[in-house]
């Protein structure tokens, strides 16, 4: 059998986004919209289970 050699190689990706955000109200903003719309029957979140995700 062939003797493997370990390498260490980490891969990685950013995103530049054109706009930066601003401040930690302006990124919870984000999905606000999308959780206070969703539909009746859609799951809550977080739980009320207390358990984590």
């Amino acid at each position: 059998m062939a003797d493997f050699v370990r390498k260490s190689i980490t891969k990685t990706a950013v995103r530049n986004l054109t706009a930066p955000i601003a401040n930690e109200a302006a990124f919870a903003a984000i999905p606000a919209p999308v959780i206070s719309t969703s539909p009746p029957e859609a799951p809550t979140w977080p739980p009320s289970s207390g358990l984590d995700p």
